[in-house]
């Protein structure tokens, strides 16, 4: 594997990307202990089924693999190598009945790593001083007081300039509306290469196959660094970072809300986590939906906002939250095939399809509409075991044919999918929707060059915008199929 101009290029891979790690002529496997490969063939014969897990001969193609991040180049946005988030936290009292005496939304927490922003209905607790409160007015009555604050571990050594906490007032004189707002911004960030080997076929001296090595790009915190939170008027400076670590540009962050008292049965926006913004990245979080548990009451993701709705009746308090993560992003464009011991892309390779995925196997009835598999939940994806491709091996539970899991067909993106009969997969026709497929080099550079996935870091989340399955999972890996292989005239191992 080749290292071009390494730290220069892949001090701008993007935000979000903790890990990439780059796999040629068949991935690094999980060894799978041999009394669960037995069990599973067993159950298999039982069925009447092929074997799940062959004792075959390796069946890799030796080839390069050259890796050259770029910045991703969205909307004219430079990535930064520093962490930054800011947004506001907003409340929009909509129950202005003078019997509720506490907020509809009572709280809006967020949490970066150990940094703790919350904006917390402290009318019926009070503790707020003079002046809070509108002369002529009453809390609970004409209006709410709310607590902004900023914590840290107490170990952590500050210097705070303003305020912290302080206190809003939200009234009939406000529009029944207040704010804060917070941002934390962490500099001096750099790209590190990690280099891992796993000798699993050659000897301790060193890889003789590409699948043995493993190159991994992390974030990692510099020397040089300093960390400063804003909360409203107040700002808190990092004096000494023994106990501290910074963030980096791939750490996310977790949203969360308590809300009370529904008005009515129809949608009432109630507070919003308004105009996010994370290390230079503008995200777009249309689609996003996050239930609470037993109650009508959503985060629903708007633009680069996040606001919390109502769509039922309901009377007490609810608290929901969810984590978001940057998103994900690679390129691409300079990854190279190539015959053993050359370091650029061999024309030979053009057209030879490419099986870009994370190292696991699924069941295709996972993924298809039309199948249905019975293996318990949580059982797909999963891993096989050290070499083994999993194009070979077969469900023990329906008896399908397996999958790399990754990347999917997906209409969204126009490609030369092809059909499953030039690949490995034992079918005709094409692939369906949401189901793991192949694409030539040339195909897989066009696409990712770059590409940024805004839907796949956030774990939990729900979609509403229609889109049923993600293009990729993050830990990327290359297998060549063997049969576009032997179609492109190229040697395949027996």
């Amino acid at each position: 594997m080749d290292e071009m101009d390494e730290m220069e290029t892949l001090k701008q891979i993007g935000v979000g990307l903790a890990v990439i790690v780059v796999v040629c002529a068949g991935m690094l496997w999980v060894t799978m202990g041999p009394e669960v490969k037995a069990e599973a063939n067993r159950a298999a014969e039982a069925r009447g089924w092929q074997p799940v897990f062959h004792d075959t001969a390796d069946q890799y193609v030796s080839c390069s693999c050259t890796v050259d991040p770029k910045e991703h180049g969205m909307a004219d946005t430079q990535v930064t190598e520093s962490y930054s988030f800011s947004c506001t936290l907003r409340v929009m009292n909509q129950d202005l009945s003078p019997m509720m005496i506490s907020a509809a939304t009572k709280s809006l927490q967020v949490l970066i790593d150990a940094l703790d922003f919350t904006l917390i209905d402290y009318t019926t607790g009070g503790g707020w001083p003079p002046g809070i409160v509108p002369d002529g007015m009453s809390p609970g009555a004409d209006g709410f007081v709310y607590r902004a604050g900023f914590d840290a571990p107490a170990i952590w050594d500050w210097d705070v300039v303003g305020d912290n906490p302080q206190w809003i007032w939200v009234g009939s004189d406000t529009g029944w509306a207040g704010h804060v707002d917070i941002s934390a911004v962490a500099t001096h960030s750099y790209i590190d290469r990690a280099r891992c080997v796993r000798v699993h076929r050659g000897s301790d001296a060193g890889p003789t196959h590409a699948s043995e090595m493993e190159l991994a790009d992390q974030w990692v915190e510099s020397i040089d660094k300093t960390l400063v939170c804003t909360l409203g008027t107040m700002t808190a400076t990092v004096r000494d970072f023994t106990a501290i670590s910074v963030p980096t540009p791939s750490t996310g962050i977790l949203v969360g809300a308590t809300m009370h008292k529904s008005i009515g049965e129809h949608d009432v926006t109630y507070g919003r986590f308004e105009n996010i913004q994370v290390s230079n990245i503008p995200l777009q979080l249309d689609g996003l939906s996050k239930k609470a548990a037993g109650a009508e009451y959503y985060l629903v993701g708007n633009g680069a906002n996040i606001d919390l709705e109502s769509r039922g009746f309901h009377v007490g308090d609810v608290g929901l939250g969810g984590a978001i993560s940057p998103p994900f992003m690679l390129d691409l464009t300079r990854i190279a095939l190539c015959d053993w011991g050359q370091t650029t892309h061999n024309s030979r390779y053009d057209n030879v399809l490419v099986w870009l995925h994370d190292g696991n196997a699924v069941c295709p009835c996972w993924q298809s509409a039309t199948c249905i598999c019975p293996a318990p939940p949580g059982f797909w994806p999963r891993s096989l075991g050290a070499g083994i491709n999993p194009l070979d091996c077969y469900c023990p539970f329906c008896g399908s044919q397996l999958r790399p899991h990754g990347m999917k067909r997906v209409s969204y993106i126009p490609a030369a999918w092809p059909d499953t009969s030039e690949t490995d997969w034992v079918s005709i026709g094409p692939f369906e929707e949401c189901t793991a497929c192949p694409l030539p080099i040339g195909e897989l550079r066009r696409i990712f060059s770059p590409y940024v996935q805004r839907f796949a870091p956030y774990a939990g989340w729900q979609r509403t915008d229609g889109a049923k399955c993600e293009f990729w999972t993050g830990h990327i890996g290359l297998l060549l199929d063997r049969t576009s292989l032997r179609a492109n005239n190229l040697p395949v191992s027996a």
